[in-house]
């Protein structure tokens, strides 16, 4: 019995796709005109190449923690078969990539006694998982590869909030709606925390929230529009010798 994936979606910013027998087919619906973070991302940039590094020690740093994100595909799933003999048959179903472990490793700079600024690279570990009424299924691993820039301002005491702009690609097995490969998109980050020292180094908690786009060239070919995904994690982080 094949199915065909349809368009049902409450929320107009959600990805949406519909599925034939061997490919993904339907429709997509974002924004008009530009992200916010495509439209953030290149002023970060260009405010980030006035900052004042010369002189400056450079520090090594690794974070450590979990994220997650909200669906990256909405729709209803309908099988021909029992449409043919019962009438509609369907049920919601979304597509999005599972809480999975994230890594980040890069370097630090410290611009003023309270604003820093760090280069990262970002991985995660995890799968596109499709969920309705019948409960949860594995579709195929995933890994999240991202680049990003982020400066923090210490706000009182161990306080700190951050803010960045990068790049993410989506990396996957060439089936489903990675059958023809995955974009490379801007995100922007914003993130709160705390701080502490310990034994010469930093050692930084807190969580944070990014958003970025999401399309493949198997959905745009079939009709499709980048819609917005938003991201959420929590990460433990160590700066090595940044302590005074």
């Amino acid at each position: 019995m094949h199915g065909v994936w349809q368009r049902s979606c409450s929320w107009g910013r959600h990805n949406q796709v519909s599925r034939g027998e061997r490919e993904l087919r339907g429709e997509r619906r974002g924004r008009s005109g530009r992200s916010l973070s495509a439209t953030a991302a290149p002023l970060f940039f260009v405010l980030l190449a006035q900052a004042p590094l010369a002189g400056q020690a450079i520090r090594p740093l690794v974070r450590v923690g979990a994220a997650g994100s909200t669906a990256l595909v909405e729709d209803a799933v309908a099988t021909p078969g029992l449409r043919e003999r019962f009438g509609a048959v369907d049920a919601n179903v979304e597509g999005r990539a599972a809480p999975g472990p994230l890594v980040e490793a890069g370097l630090e700079v410290q611009l003023r006694p309270r604003v820093r600024l760090s280069a990262v690279a970002s991985w995660q570990a995890s799968s596109l998982q499709a969920e309705d009424g019948a409960g949860t299924r594995r579709v195929q691993d995933l890994s999240l590869l991202a680049g990003l820039l982020e400066v923090g301002f210490g706000i009182r005491g161990p306080l700190e909030v951050s803010a960045g702009a990068g790049a993410l690609s989506y990396r996957s097995e060439e089936f489903g709606i990675f059958d023809e490969g995955s974009d490379l998109v801007p995100l922007a980050r914003v993130g709160a925390g705390g701080t502490l020292s310990w034994r010469g180094h930093v050692v930084r908690l807190g969580g944070f929230a990014e958003g970025h786009t999401f399309g493949t060239p198997a959905i745009r070919r079939l009709g499709g529009e980048n819609g917005m995904v938003m991201r959420y994690g929590v990460q433990a982080g160590l700066v090595w010798g940044g302590a005074r």
